[in-house]
Formats: C-alpha cells, structure tokens, sequence
C-alpha cells in the first residue's frame, strides 16, 4: 500500500473551513433570492431597490474583507488558500452579476434586446443601479483582479516558503472532471487574462458610473423580464460551478495529505461566519413572502399595476422626474376633491424653472413691502405673473384654498390670491 506523501500546508479553518463554506454558499443563495424575485413583475420599484441592496452589500462587505486580509498576509498564504479566497470572491459577487456594469455585458444585451425585441432602451441593469451597491462592488472587483493578477503572475514564487507545496496544488474543473496543475502555464495565461479583463471592465466603467450616479439613484427602472430571467440562469450557473469546483478542492487537499488535520475545527471565525448568515436568511424569507403575497392569484385583493404607477425609464432627467412626481401628487388631490388643476409650466420645463427662479429673483429686487399688512408688492406686473404661473387655476372658488394648501409649491402666494 502506498504511503501518502506528508502535508505540506497548515490548516487554516478560518479560510477553508466547513462553517466558513456554509456561509459563504448561503449567503451567495439568498442574494439570488432577492434579486431573482424582484425581476418577476418586470419592474424595480424604490422598495423593491431597497431591499435588494441589503443582500448584496452584505456579500461584498465580506468579499472586500477577505480579499483585503488575503493581500495583507499573503506572505503567509499557500497558493491553495489564495485560490479559495479568489473563489469565494466569484460566488459572492455572482447575484450581482444580474446587475453587472460591464460595458462589454450592456452592449451585448443591448444588442441581443434590439434584434429580438425591436426596442432600443432596455433599462436591464435591474438591481445594481440606483444603490450604493455600485460603488462597493467597483471596490470588491478592484481588489479582486488585483489579487488575482499579484497570484498568477507570482505562481512559481508566492507564498514565500510556502511555494514549494504549488507543484501539488491543482483546479478542480467541472467537479473534477478535468484536473489541471496550478502550474500549467496555459491555466497561468489565461487566468491572467481573465483577472486582466475584470480590471480594465472596472476602470472603464468608473467615469459612467461617477456622471449617471446621481441620476440613476433618483429614477426608478424599468427592465424586460426574458434578460432578467436568462441572466438569472447564467448566474446560478456559474455560481453553482464555482461551488462544486471549490468544494471538492477543499475534499481533495485533505483526501492528498496536502493540508494538515485541524480545518474542520470550528473556531471563532466559522461561528461568527454562520452567525452573519442568519440575519441574511431572516431577510431572504421576508422577500419571500411578501413576493409570495404579491403572486396569490387566486386573492381578489391582489394589486396590480395601472397606468399611473409606471415609473419613468432609467434615461429620464431630473427635472422629468421631478415632474412625474407632482403630477401624480396632483392626481391624488383631484381625486379627493373632485377639482381640476392646471399643472403650472414651471414644472413641465427645466429652461421655464430656471426662468422662474430669475424672475422671482428680479421681483424681489424690486419689490417694496407693506408695514401694515405684511403683504409684500410689486412695482410691476412681474407679482401677478408669478403667481399666476406658480398658482393653479381652479374652477370652484369654494375649494380653491384647500387645494393649494396642500400643494408642495405653494406658499403665501397661494393663500393671497385665494383671497381676491
């Protein structure tokens, strides 16, 4: 009987432990919970972009924190271990890769959605944009390809004294169906490229991120549910690989004698590792259940979307949206009053605004207050302009003043002109 060769890599449960791999697979499945139920009505809504930013940001806290301490203490990681942390990187970030920013991603589905859906605009970035989740996950990717190119390129030499147990390190590809040594140096090229390419995808798309942050945070969007849906499946896919791969790595590194006794061991960082999974899970299953609440067919009481609840398209301008807004807040009050309001130009037109605020700047220039009554007076006609313009017409005198009352634009003005 053949004697196994002695280990060569101390144990580090912290990294490649049983606890730790639970919880880096379970929280990598719940997020896909979220951002999977969420594309099912074809629309992310404000509550729904919300919710699917605290899974996410969860995951990419902890991908960011591996991949720092990895970088730290790389002198003293193994290959082996190196190539964990470079997994569970992949895995954690795979529910967002239904939100990937990549410009080679967008202009792909673009492409895909014009040819076979004859539209333009498809708004397919579904979770990602309009959170912060953007800015931690350009972070996360950075720090990535940056380790992963520093291991590739350093594969003979990394891990200092360590570098002697890298001729008997290999990937596991496909559960094991094909084993290529870590020192191949076709797997050495092209995992550099790979890494390569995730770093120049994150640095090209920094300046678009930086210049439609703003706008994409304060507009709701509109996705079409077939990409939603085949990106899902590509993502479960591939997530579902790297699971396999990693795992039956870590089976057969003890199964060699590469790594010593001792990681099944659960320390303090297994535990708190599970401990952070727990409150992911209590999110997922409240995900769940109101998209379960939503999906009751059989229910009389179950909403549906009407013409006013759609949101604008992930192109629309501010001042758009600004619109959009107050014309559904003025529907609410005629509906309640029975009144028809005339919406004021101002909020129609970015270039009417701006020429509001001039002309109010102008009049109060000029304008001279009563002592006696408080009430301020134009010298010319600029006064009644303005309100004329910032008032709504009403037609029933009796309900005037309620009405602009509970206007969000309207002020002293209103209430003075209501009284004429």
């Amino acid at each position: 009987m053949d004697q196994l060769p002695t280990t060569c890599i101390e144990s580090n449960p912290d990294i490649a432990g049983i606890g730790v791999l639970c919880a880096v697979y379970a929280q990598a499945i719940l997020s896909f919970v979220a951002s999977g139920l969420a594309t099912t009505d074809g629309i992310i809504t404000t509550q729904e972009r919300e919710r699917n930013s605290v899974l996410p940001k969860g995951n990419l806290f902890l991908s960011i924190s591996i991949t720092s301490i990895a970088l730290i203490r790389h002198t003293k990681l193994s290959v082996y271990h190196s190539l964990i942390v470079l997994n569970f990187g992949w895995i954690l970030e795979g529910p967002l890769s239904l939100t990937s920013s990549s410009i080679f991603v967008r202009a792909a589905a673009a492409s895909f959605a014009a040819a076979r859906f004859n539209a333009s605009n498809f708004a397919f970035d579904a979770v990602q944009q309009g959170t912060a989740t953007s800015w931690w996950m350009f972070v996360s990717r950075f720090l990535q390809a940056t380790f992963g190119i520093f291991v590739w390129r350093n594969i003979t030499t990394y891990g200092g004294g360590l570098a002697k147990c890298t001729d008997r390190t290999s990937l596991f590809i496909l559960g094991g169906i094909w084993t290529v040594p870590v020192l191949n140096n076709v797997i050495k090229k092209f995992s550099i490229l790979v890494y390569g390419v995730r770093l120049l995808d994150v640095m090209a798309t920094l300046p678009n991120a930086i210049l439609g942050w703003k706008l994409q945070r304060n507009s709701d969007i509109q996705i079409h549910v077939p990409i939603a849906v085949g990106r899902l499946f590509l993502a479960l896919l591939f997530v579902g690989v790297l699971m396999v791969d990693t795992a039956t790595m870590i089976k057969s590194s003890k199964n060699s004698n590469l790594v010593s006794p001792g990681e099944s061991y659960w320390g303090f960082g297994q535990i708190l590792s599970a401990l952070a999974s727990v409150y992911l899970g209590i999110e997922a299953l409240k995900d769940v259940r109101k998209w379960w609440n939503g999906q009751r067919w059989w229910k009389s009481r179950r909403t549906t979307r009407t013409e006013q609840d759609k949101v604008p398209k992930q192109e629309t301008a501010s001042h758009e949206y600004r619109a959009h807004v107050v014309r559904k807040f003025i529907s609410e009050i005629e509906r309640k009053l029975s009144i028809e309001i005339r919406l004021p130009k101002s909020l129609l037109s970015r270039r009417e605004y701006k020429k509001d605020d001039q002309e109010m700047g102008r009049m109060g220039s000029n304008s001279r207050v009563d002592r006696a009554t408080g009430a301020e007076q134009g010298n010319d006609n600029t006064t009644r302009t303005m309100r004329q313009r910032r008032v709504p017409a009403l037609p029933f005198r009796k309900n005037r003043r309620e009405a602009a009352a509970l206007l969000p634009f309207a002020g002293e003005d209103s209430s003075d002109e209501s009284d004429h």
